[in-house]
């Protein structure tokens, strides 16, 4: 699944990703990943 990401998106999860901590945070980190990378482990926006 190959999917375009705006920046306005990117710019989204980036700042919710900054608002969590903890297990919610990776909670929400993986579930991205898998909606939006395929289950790939780097995703390209957490840079």
């Amino acid at each position: 699944m190959v999917t375009e990401l705006t920046e306005k998106i990117k710019s989204s999860l980036k700042d919710a990703a900054k608002k969590l901590t903890g297990f919610k945070k990776r909670a929400f980190m993986a579930q991205v990943t898998i909606d939006y990378f395929n289950s790939s482990e780097n995703p390209v926006f957490v840079r």
